[in-house]
Formats: C-alpha cells, structure tokens, sequence
C-alpha cells in the first residue's frame, strides 16, 4: 500500500475512532534528571521534585537539581522589589531577611536552606555576579511574609490610637489586598462516601506564580515523609499545600493581616515543622499556633485522612478560633463543608487588624463575598454527593476561578494516605494567563502560564536512567547548548570573496548574474569561518581530504548547512511543483518570480559544485579574475564555461552540459557495504557510497560519529562511486554521507518549515485534543496571530484533530500543533518527520532533548501531496509549545530547534538513507 493510501486510511481510522483517554501519567526516562537518590522531572507544567535523607544533604540535592531556577527566582522578587534596580532592593531584602527572619527557622530548615544555596551555588547559581548563599534562600522562603509585613505594622499600635490631632492631618490607607485563593473540605454529610476530601486554588501576580509549579516530595531522615507544592528553593509551601504520610493535609487562604510579633517564629518554619512532626489536627494546630510573628495570617484548613476529620483554624497574632468536624462545629449552615476564600470570618481575629478599637471606627462585620456566596450554593448543589470529582466543578468556572489563578489541586482520603493529589497547572477554566506591555517592560523574563491537563501527582519512583542524559538537560552552568549560536549572532559582514557585479546577456544567462552574487555570500562567509585554518588539505595519496567542514565549530557546520540547503530546497520544491527548464532556457517574466528562484538556486548549486571540484581557493581566485574582467558588462553564459573549463579539464565539457542543458543535474546518492571492524585499539569503517542519474558529483564528505564527538573527510567520486574507509580510537555509532549537505545532490529533506508562508492560501492549522487541548487551541491561535502579524497578513483556519478530514489534508501545508502524544493524527504522522519523538522528549542527529521547556519545529512533505508541506510544531510541554507556536513563521530548514535557555536554531537533518547506525 502507498503512504497516500496509508495517510488516508489513518485519517479515517483517527475520525471513526474515540479518543483515548491518556494513561496514567509515566515520566519519559529522557526526561528524568538525578542527584544521588533525588530526582526531577516534568509532568503537565509541574516540576516533580523528590529529595530525602538529612536536612543538608536534601537540601544540596535541590539545588543542584534545581540551580537554574533557583537563580531565576530570585531576579523574580528582587525585580518584584525594584524593576529599575533590582540589586540594589535584593541587598536591601537581604539586610531585612538577616536582621528579622533568618534566626526564626528551626536549626533543622536552616540546614536545609544551607544545602540548598551550596548546592545551587555548585552547579552554577548567581545573582547579581555572586554565587547564591543561605541569606538568598531564606529570603525566597519568607517572601509571604516580607510581602505582609506593611499590612502588619499598619495594625500595630503606636500609643497614638484614640488621641486627637489638628484636623489637617491625614494618614495612608492600608494598600487593598488582591484576593489570593480559596480553598474547601469536605466529609461525613456532604460527602457520598463519608471520607474526606479537600481542595486549594491559587490567584495571585503572574511573575512570581511562575514559579510555583515544583512538586517536592520531601523523605527525610526524621519525621513524616511529604509532598509540598512550593518554588524553587523552597523548604516551605508558600502556596501552602501539604501532604504528610500520617495522613495529614493542610492548606489555606490568606486572610486580612494581624499584628506582628517580631520575636515570633516565621510562619514557613512553623508549617514546615508542623507537618513534618504532626500526626494528628491537635498537633497540627498546636505546631502551627506556637509563638508565631503574626505574618502572612491565614484560615488554615486541615484534614486528617485516617479518621475523615476535616478543621478549619483561624489563627491571627495573638487570638485564634479552631472549628473541628468532630465537635459539629460550622460556620455556616454547611454540615459537612468549610471553605476559605480570604474572608475572616473570626470578630477576635478580624480586631487585631486594626491598632485600636478606640481609633478611626472599623466595620468589623463579616460581609459574605461573591466566592463565600459561591462556595455556599455549591454546597448545597452537592450535598451528600460531593466526590472526587468535585474539584473539577469547584475550579471550573468563576468567582472561584479568576483570571489570575495559576493552579488547582485537591485530594481524597484514599489518595491523600498515598501521597496523591490531582493537580492542574494554570487556569482550570482553560484561558492562556499572558503578561500584558506593561508587565514586560518592568519585568522581561516574565512568561505566560499555559492551561495544562489535569494529572495525578505522585510520590513513584521513575524507571531506570537512560544511557545518556539528554543535551538540554544540563546539571551545571558550565555546559553549553548545542542550539546556543550566539557567537555568530553579531558578526558583521565578512570580506568579499571575489569582486564585480555581472549583467545577464540574454535570458539564459539570468542564472549567472543572479547566482555569481549569490553565492558569493556563501563563499565570503565560509572564508571568514576559516580564518586561521588550513584550506584543501590533502593527504599524501589525494584520495582522501580533510573536510573543510571538520575545521568548524558545530554552529558554524549547521549555518553553511542551512544556506545550502536553501539553495537545494528551493530546486527540488520546483521540481516537485512545475515542469523544470534548463538554465540556458529560463525566460523573464515579470509576472512570475517561479524563473527567477529557479535560475538563482541552480545556479548556487552549479558554483557550489564546481567550487568543490576546483578547490575553494583556486575557485574563489578564478572567479574573482573573471568578476573583475566583467564587472557592470552584459556577460554571456559562454564567456563563463570558457574561463572554468580549462581547470576541470577533460570532464568539463559533460559538467556544464548537465547542468546548463538539462533538468537532472543533481544526482542521487545510494550507501552501500558499510562494515565496522575493530582491531588493536582501533575501528575501522569503510564503505561506498553510489551516485545514480544526474552529474556525479566530484566529492562527497564522510562523517564518522563517536559518542564524543565527530570526524569528517572527504572522499573522491570515480566513475560513480566513492569508496572511504575511516579509524578511530573511539567506539564509531554512526557514518553519515553528506552531513551539513555541501555536495548538492537530491538526497535529503526539502520542505523548511515556514515554506507555508509563500501560499498561505492554501494553509490549514490543525491543534491536537488527545492531551494539553486547551494549551494546543491557545498555541494554534497564538500561531494564527503570529502569521496574521506578517507580511501577508492572510487568517490561517483553525481546525481540532477531531474536525480534520481527509479532504482537509489533501492541497495543503498542515500545521500540526501539539507533539504526538498530544493528538492521534500527528502521532500516525510522526514518521515522516526529521526527527524521532518521545512521550515528552524528541530525538534529532543523535541526540536526545528532554527539558520541558525545548521544542521544536519539524517540516516533510505532506503524504497526501507531496507539493505541499506538513509542520509539527512541538514542544516537551505545553509552555514550550506555545514558544513554538509563536515562533514557527520564522524558519529557513526542515528543523527549528528551540533548546531551553538556548538560541532558537535553524537545523538541516541528513538524508535518512544516508545515515547508518553501527553496532
């Protein structure tokens, strides 16, 4: 059967089948990065993060493991704290963590922080041009704190409450408190089982909320093992979310702030402690109400998953109410429920927001809010039916889903006793959180969050390690990203290679004058590269070269590879599309640019070839001479072949007669007899490579590939055929033929990935609904803006994978968002793509890219139509496909590589069938 045949059948096998419903969620291995016994490793926008043993040991496993972020957020709140001098207000932060909060940790967590900055401090973190150190750390796990403490001291008496001044006088309001979150538990009467279940959802400012995605699950040496949901760095929640193994949960929402106590013990340390020591809600409580300094104030909600008694705690500065399950204990007529939405609800607590009752008067009445009316009828909707899938509704719609709510999570008594929560990253209500103009002016590393799928994190233990880390996964600073090209970023423009600008004699010489500039940016730029390198370097026998390719850097190699292949690309899409005529043929119509693209990608190739033929340097010094001989003259065609001929002697003839007079210039090539051998301590590999049709091509290059690197040469074609042979002192993995495609033959990929953009027309977005579906519509529709953005400024439709039918397909670039675990069609698709895919990982030349921020932008030749291209724009995660998405109109090869923390990169794959992997 056909591909054709097959794409179809595929299609409508993927429209008459049901979606599946995703399987338990099992990390990709590519993904899973190691520390000793810790562990990290994305899932559905969460960074799960497992660390265990003693307090300073845990503590160094975070942060190596999360050094990166760690830094990352720190320039979030010292930015939060000034956008104009953040090191100066992060100094500032410092003075104030060291002066009032650094000594109000247990000994035990300040071990841990310790650890934390050493190991983050190892592996490469800094701010402000010094490594990380414990002030920094304890500084991020207070923020809550720092960030009540003005609401705190404004309720702080001063000994003037009460007294009368001059009229005249006036003081600051108390700055209004965005609502943060709320929160709900469940049991007995409300519940269909009896059993418990209980629930949180954060709001709160984009920057900072981008960083509270890190599942850490705590094993220490001492106490109960825990699940926290927190930020890099931390020892505490911070969104204060807790689950313990004695069956405790623990969350809660901020409430109006009370007084401080500066004597007090921080609120992090004490919920810390609490629930690594606490079994019960008496401890709980009784941990967490110790002698605390009064910031950060909240409505704690608790559970005890063992015996389903849910609490709800109260606790200010000095005063506190506890109401208990177990007691019939309501606030309101809910049996059953409590709920928390920033409301205190407590008179005692709510008069230690104020510094005196004798002073300006104060409406201490609770006034119930649109969320405290909403919690209510949804109580009563569900009373005595509430189950697990009550925190889906409850965090699915407004007042209790607001534009800024970041995350959802809730749990059941039998997954809570197992360390289990459903989680959802972003907004459950499915909307893209973006920064508005103003948010990135002051903050510019600031990122959207995306609506991810709902998940169940866990406490398992990933599967074994793979063999090799994946490349974007680096531990430390000191590594480099083989996507990070900014040493080329700001080059200026190299000397010229030869000089004179030449005019077309008649229309069959529009090639020349086209292609002799042209490809002059090519040579000029490839000079540059070899400044200080050895040219042509032959080997005694002539048989064999170094590769001029071998004497550059790996960007540099992919750079030429990405301009020839512009060249290539542009012929075969011809080709492919349009009767093709010969060079010496080609009319002007000015009408239609078909000709001239035709004429000025030929005619690089034939330079390109015959430049390898001569030698760059002879090549180059024969061009030059004939540029300047003709400089601002109608130049013909013959003039050219008669000035080359002589120096590819008797072969020159046949050469220029293949490529000027007919249509099949570019040959085909064929890898043959490959075998490996290993004797002493070398391998050897040798082989032949074929060249079928068209002109055979003077040399092709050979590259051998080590698990520590690579080696090129170049190998002389005779008669059709280039036999080579190769040694190394390294185990060989893989030989290519014609790697960075210097040897213009038809081999290889042709479609780039923004060729959509020259027939918009005739281009449709498909977005994947397997997983991350409102992530993948959002992603479409940022695409569809980032095309109207361009010149055209031409709609794309959008289409689900669910509405997609085969007829859709067929005369059109496809643009698939989403990688194939996220849609059915792109999964039956993926195959045809330069590139290999993992659950949330993919594979390109080799080597494996697992961050969860990496994507990439993959393009073939659509199977229903070859004339038209097919583009998977996929990223390890939902973010990452939305960073794609929004960058997928800008493209020059069938692979944009888009590394985490690197440069996006332009990759051109080699021809699979050029490609051999050796045992």
């Amino acid at each position: 059967m056909s591909r054709r045949a097959i794409f179809g059948v595929l299609i409508l096998s993927l429209l008459l089948g049901a979606t599946a419903h995703a399987a338990d969620f099992v990390p990709d291995p590519a993904s899973v990065q190691r520390e000793g016994p810790a562990y990290r490793y994305p899932q559905a926008g969460w960074i799960v993060l497992h660390v265990e043993g003693e307090p300073y040991e845990r503590g160094m496993q975070q942060g190596k493991l999360l050094w990166r972020e760690i830094g990352d957020y720190i320039k979030c709140f010292a930015n939060e704290q000034s956008s104009k001098s953040p090191g100066d207000a992060w100094k500032m932060m410092r003075t104030m963590t060291d002066a009032m909060f650094l000594r109000r940790f247990d000994a035990e967590l300040l071990e841990e922080m310790k650890g934390i900055a050493d190991g983050a401090a190892a592996a490469g973190a800094t701010f402000d041009g010094r490594p990380i150190d414990l002030t920094d750390i304890v500084a991020v796990n207070i923020w809550p704190e720092i960030m009540s403490l003005d609401d705190a001291l404004h309720a702080q008496p001063t000994g003037l409450e009460g007294k009368d001044f001059d009229k005249l006088s006036k003081s600051l309001l108390p700055a209004t408190r965005t609502s943060r979150c709320s929160a709900f538990a469940a049991t007995g009467p409300a519940t269909k089982d009896g059993k418990a279940i209980i629930g949180h959802i954060t709001m709160f400012d984009l920057y900072p909320c981008d960083f509270f995605n890190v599942w850490i699950d705590v094993k220490p040496a001492k106490g109960h093992r825990l699940v926290i949901q927190g930020a890099p760095g931390s020892v505490q929640s911070g969104m204060d979310w807790y689950i313990n193994d004695a069956g405790i949960v623990l969350t809660e929402t901020t409430i109006a702030q009370t007084r401080f106590e500066p004597n007090g013990m921080s609120i992090g340390s004490r919920s810390r402690h609490a629930m690594q020591y606490g079994d019960s809600i008496d401890a709980v409580v009784n941990l967490l109400g110790d002698h605390g300094n009064g910031l950060y104030t909240n409505e704690w909600i608790l559970a005890d998953m063992k015996t389903n008694e849910i609490a709800m705690f109260e606790l200010g500065t000095k005063t506190s109410r506890l109401l208990r399950s177990s007691k019939g204990e309501w606030f309101g007529n809910t049996p059953g429920f409590y709920w928390g939405c920033n409301n205190t609800k407590d008179i005692a607590v709510r008069l230690e927001t104020i510094a005196g009752a004798n002073d300006r008067p104060a409406d201490m009445t609770f006034e119930p809010w649109d969320r405290d009316i909403a919690w209510q009828n949804l109580y009563e909707q569900n009373k005595g039916h509430i189950d697990a899938d009550f925190g889906k509704l409850a965090f699915s719609k407004p007042p209790l889903v607001s534009r800024h709510s970041c995350d959802a999570k809730y749990t059941t008594a039998d997954m809570a006793l197992q360390l289990k929560s459903f989680a959802h990253w972003g907004d459950p209500y499915g909307q893209l959180w973006d920064a508005t103009h103003e948010d990135r002016e002051r903050s510019p590393e600031i990122q959207p969050i995306v609506p991810n799928d709902w998940t169940v994190l866990t406490t398992q233990a990933p599967g074994a390690a793979p063999a090799q880390l994946a490349v974007d996964l680096a531990t430390d600073s000191s590594d480099k990203d083989e996507a990070d090209s900014s040493e080329e970023h700001d080059r200026q423009q190299p000397p010229p290679a030869w000089h004179g600008t030449l005019l077309p004699a008649e229309d069959g010489d529009l090639w020349l004058a086209s292609a002799f500039a042209g490809f002059h940016e090519y040579a000029a730029h490839e000079r540059e590269m070899l400044k200080g390198h050895q040219k042509d370097a032959a080997d005694s026998d002539g048989a064999k070269a170094k590769s001029m390719i071998d004497q550059l850097s790996a960007n540099q190699r992919d750079e030429l590879a990405v301009a020839m292949f512009g060249y290539r690309s542009a012929v075969l899409q011809a080709a492919a599309t349009r009767r093709e005529i010969p060079l010496r043929k080609i009319k002007f119509d000015p009408s239609d640019d078909t000709w001239f693209h035709s004429a000025k990608g030929r005619g690089a190739l034939l330079l390109a070839e015959l430049r390898r033929r001569m030698g760059a340097d002879a090549f180059d010094a024969a061009m030059d001479v004939f540029g300047r001989a003709h400089a601002g003259q109608a130049t013909e065609t013959r003039a050219f072949v008669d000035a080359l001929s002589p120096a590819l002697g008797a072969g020159a003839k046949d050469f220029f007669a293949r490529w000027l007079d007919s249509t099949d210039a570019l040959p085909t090539l064929q890898l043959r007899d490959v075998k490996s051998a290993h004797k002493g301590s070398d391998y050897t590999v040798s082989g032949q490579i074929m060249s079928r049709a068209g002109c055979a091509p003077g040399s092709v290059d050979v590259t051998l590939e080590t698990a520590d690197g690579e080696t090129t040469s170049t190998f002389a074609f005779d008669s059709g055929t280039a036999k080579f042979q190769m040694t190394s002192a390294k185990q060989p993995t893989r030989i290519i033929v014609n790697k960075y495609g210097q040897t213009p033959i038809t081999n290889g990929w042709i479609w780039n990935t923004s060729a959509f953009k020259n027939d918009l027309e005739h281009t449709l977005i498909i977005y994947g609904t397997k997983m991350e579906a409102d992530a993948n519509r959002i992603a479409a529709g940022k695409l569809q803006e980032a095309i109207i953005a361009q010149w055209q400024h031409a709609v794309v439709p959008i289409k689900s994978d669910t509405q997609a039918t085969g007829a859709d397909l067929r005369g059109y670039h496809v643009l698939l968002v989403g990688r194939p675990e996220c849609s059915d069609l792109t999964a039956r698709l993926a195959s045809y793509f330069p590139a290999t895919f993992g659950p949330r990982s993919f594979s390109l030349r080799g080597q494996t890219y697992a961050n969860a921020d990496s994507a990439i932008i993959a393009a073939c030749a659509n199977p229903s139509d070859a004339r038209f291209s097919l583009v998977c724009i996929a990223g390890n995660s939902a973010l990452a496909t939305l960073r794609a998405a929004q960058a997928a109109p800008h493209g020059g090869a069938p692979i944009k590589l888009l590394v985490a923390h690197g440069h996006a990169k332009d990759v051109v794959p080699p021809a699979r069938e050029l490609v051999q992997e050796l045992d």
